[in-house]
């Protein structure tokens, strides 16, 4: 026998042979945590425990880990068990399989429980304390005496194996998740002495099917029955007031609640996820209602209808629909909202998963956030046409609102029509079986969850989008690509997490902020990320949580800014630090010696070229630095053509080879003098010095013919953008827009589109699409009495200072005062002091301002 007498209490503890440990004295004192009690080292051996009489307490962690207890006796001296006394006994060596945890939470649960446990508390505790048996899986019944009077908080959290337990009737107080997770208790008894019930007290509590809240209990908290599945029969005693959120979300098996007349207030969600198919208010509550037999409440103060089910029939008085009302009602098959309703509010019908059609009466003046969402078999949305803040435009199949053209709410046979400007949050949210969507233009805006769990395969964000929301795709597991346009600023926090068929990730230089856990996703099909960073750019924490990723890319003039380095908060997980870490030049060093790059395992300058070659379409959609780029160009003739190229270049760079020129205006002749436009040209000045801007129409004459290269050194390159310069006449605007894609001849012919051919401005015959690294030219009047589709069919190229007489198109010149006057070319005089580039004529001589 090992024998111990603890000399900091007043306490003797015996371990025998076969496991007993017998425990006498008086006061046992609290312990830290286990490794601090006298029989830390013994613990393992310990299967039983016998507590004398004239022991009064039993101390904080005094048993927590003794994983082979079976059997404790605890005499009626003992009044009060400390916080955590038996967390964990019978756990580690009896784990059973597939169990894992997160803390002190069950995560994971597979497989059969460890040995039968039973524990008797006898008269004379007048608590059991904070988490005391938390854990104790093997624990499968307990009997509690008359002197207890509350349970503390998660006292017996995660007794999963606790299929039985008696609450005397001394029992005032259950603490929050006093029995969280006791998936095997079928039944308890909640005595009338019962005047507090904690949050999440029952929560998963799935063995549960019936339970009767005592008259004595006022409140019912937060999340108390939350996800109690079996829960099939509930009565409300005629003395509960409140009912808080959630306290019988996800009940599915509940089938009808009666709501007594001393319940004042029911918040947002108490029964959210619930298969409720009839609901009764006594006809004596003074505040809420069940008006009709509608199998609905509602609040009589101002007629919003908070809580439906399958068979709700919405009576024609109640003006609002509230937050979550219907959802989860996975049943409903369809819905009709009478015309005194003004109001739907958030989620509404949320997870209303049978829903096929939709309309909204022309009453409704506000929507929450969408109402529909999770909605996986809606088809058809309909917004009658004489509503006044709503629409369902072009037969759009989605609820857009008119004040700021944001859509919604949208379905599986959404179109989004071009105008739409926001793509609200939730809009899309739940409909799985949404492959595809065209977003428009117009959209500048896409909100949190707006395609959440969508079926989408590829999408093209918009190049006017500016912020991407929180979880805007997320778990859209079958998006393969993914381009982020360069105005993009914000990705949202987890915007694309579980999108496991993502392959390569490009985020360009005008992000700021790329959100926690933005692109995690345990996936092998991330290989490559390309970051250009902004010298504003963060990363959160989890961005890129993935493990098969070979190369990430960096470029930029400066090292983002990083969350703290850590295997679990970092912005990559510690696999990633396998990949290849490529950077700009300049900053190696910097990046070797900064953490956490410095942690990848093989950092590489960036391959310094990029080649271009003409006529193939260029996709790049964000700035890459401190390159050498080169452009490859065949010129069958020497005359005038249209250049779009993505970067700059020097004078030096082409002035061998080529002559280069900008777009300084277009002229309209009148040359005999009959009202009526004669001729158009189209003037031009050479580039002498300086350098050209990337994104911008030019004009480019090879000096030979052949395949000709334009190389530029350390410089940058743009991402395509489609991009504009205006000149304009008293009665026509010429725009000249840029291109990287092909531009089909049917499109140039339709649109009567210009483009550069044998030296001139030619209206396209339908022979030659446009190719890429191109500009067009389109004429639009801004008179309405002059009809621009009516233009020359061809317009010359004027290269100024090379022109073989010096004609003006101004027929006189008169000279009033002894200051000379300055005219432009249409005649008209300017004043000298505010000229803008463009030719003017002094003293009957043509000069330029550039």
């Amino acid at each position: 026998m090992i024998s111990f007498n603890a000399v900091h209490a007043e306490i003797n503890w015996d371990l025998s042979d076969d496991g007993t440990l017998t425990i006498s004295g008086t006061d046992m004192p609290d312990y830290a945590f286990r490794d601090s009690y006298p029989w830390h080292y013994q613990r393992d051996k310990i299967k039983k425990v016998v507590i004398e009489d004239g022991v009064t307490n039993i101390g904080t962690s005094a048993f927590e880990g003794c994983t082979s207890l079976t059997s404790i006796t605890i005499p009626e001296s003992v009044t009060s068990i400390g916080n955590w006394a038996f967390d964990g006994t019978n756990w580690y060596n009896n784990q059973p399989d597939g169990l894992i945890y997160v803390g002190r939470f069950l995560y994971k649960y597979k497989g059969t429980m460890p040995t039968n446990t039973k524990i008797v508390v006898k008269d004379g505790i007048k608590g059991i304390a904070n988490f005391a048996f938390n854990n104790c899986f093997g624990l499968t019944s307990i009997i509690i005496g008359n002197s207890v009077t509350s349970i503390g908080n998660g006292a017996f959290f995660n007794c999963s194996g606790l299929t039985s337990i008696t609450l005397p009737n001394s029992v005032k107080s259950i603490g929050s998740s006093s029995f969280f997770g006791c998936s095997g208790l079928t039944s308890i008894t909640l005595p009338n002495s019962v005047t507090n019930i904690g949050e999440a007290a029952f929560m998963y509590c799935y063995g549960l099917t019936s339970i009767t809240i005592p008259n004595s209990v006022t409140n019912i908290e937060d999340g108390t029955f939350y996800g109690c599945s079996n829960l099939n029969s509930l009565t409300i005693s005629n003395g509960v007031v409140c009912i808080r959120k959630n306290a019988f979300s996800g009940c599915d098996a509940l089938n009808s609640i009666t709501i007594p007349k001393s319940v004042t207030n029911i918040e947002t969600n108490a029964f959210q996820g619930s298969s409720l198919q009839y609901i009764s208010v006594e006809s004596d509550n003074n505040v809420y209602d069940s008006r009709n037999n509608c199998n609905a409440i509602i609040r009589k103060a101002d007629n919003t209808l908070i809580l439906g089910c399958v068979n709700t029939i919405i009576p024609n008085n109640v003006a609002s629909i509230g937050e979550n009302a219907f959802s989860g009602c996975s049943s409903i098959t369809s819905i009709t909202i009478p015309n005194s309703v003004t109001n739907i509010g958030n989620m509404a019908f949320s997870g209303c998963s049978s829903i096929t059609s939709v309309t909204i009466p022309k009453s409704v003046t506000s929507i929450g956030i969408n109402p529909f969402s999770n909605c996986s078999e809606l088809y058809s949305i309909i917004v009658e046409s004489d509503n006044s803040v709503y629409d369902s435009r072009e037969n759009c199949n989605s609820i857009i609102r008119k004040s700021d053209n944001a859509l919604i709410s949208g379905c599986i046979n959404s179109i989004i029509p071009n105008g739409v400007t926001i793509i609200g949050d939730n809009a899309f949210c739940g409909c799985k079986d949404l492959i595809s969507i065209n977003i428009p233009y117009s959209v500048t805006s896409i909100g949190d969850r707006a395609f959440t769990g969508c079926s989408l395969t590829s999408v093209t964000i918009p190049d006017n989008v500016t912020s991407i929301g929180d979880y805007a795709f997320f778990n859209c597991s079958n998006l393969t690509s993914v381009t982020i346009p360069n105005k993009v600023t914000n990705i949202g926090n987890y915007a694309f997490a579980n999108c496991a068929s993502i392959t390569s990730v490009t985020i360009p230089n005008s992000v700021t902020n790329i959100g926690e856990n933005a692109f995690s996703c345990r996936s092998d099909k991330l290989k490559e990320i390309t970051i250009n960073v902004n010298k504003d750019l963060k990363i959160n924490k989890g961005a890129f949580f993935h493990s098969n990723i070979e190369k990430v890319t960096m470029y930029g003039e400066t090292l983002p800014a990083m969350v703290d380095d850590d295997p679990y908060e970092g912005a990559f997980s510690s696999a990633c630090y396998t990949a290849t870490l490529s950077v700009p030049s300049a900053l190696y060093k910097e990046y070797c010696s900064t953490s956490p790059w410095n942690k990848f395992t093989k950092i590489e300058k960036n391959a310094s070229a990029k080649y271009l070659t003409d006529a193939e379409k260029y996709t790049n959609n964000s700035q890459l630095y401190d390159l050498e780029v080169s452009y490859t160009r065949t010129f069958n003739n020497t005359a005038w053509q249209a250049l779009y190229i993505p970067f700059s270049m020097s004078y030096s760079d082409w002035k061998d080879d080529f002559e280069i020129a900008y777009i300084n205006g277009v002229r309209q002749l009148d040359k005999d003098d009959n009202g009526t436009v004669d001729e158009t040209i189209m003037d031009v000045i050479k580039i002498k010095s300086g350098s050209t801007a990337p994104n911008t129409p030019y004009l480019i004459k090879a000096k030979t013919t052949g395949e000709k290269t334009l190389s530029v050194s350390n410089t940058t390159l743009y991402a395509a953008e489609e991009k504009s310069i205006d000149c304009r006449t008293t009665i026509v605007e010429y725009t000249f827009t840029g291109t990287y894609s092909t531009i089909p001849s049917a499109t140039m012919i339709a649109n009567k589109y210009y483009a550069m051919g044998g030296g001139n401005l030619i209206q396209s015959d339908g022979s030659n699409d446009l190719m890429p690294y191109r500009w067009y030219m389109k004429a639009e009047s801004r008179n309405s009495s002059y009809n621009a589709s009516n233009a020359a069919k061809t317009i010359t190229i004027n290269v100024i200072g090379e022109e073989e007489e010096e004609t003006t198109g101004v027929e006189e010149l008169r000279i009033t005062n002894y200051e000379l006057p300055i005219y432009d070319l249409n005649g008209r005089k300017v004043n000298e002091n505010s000229l803008k580039p463009g030719i003017y004529v002094k003293n009957g001589k043509k000069f330029v301002v550039k």
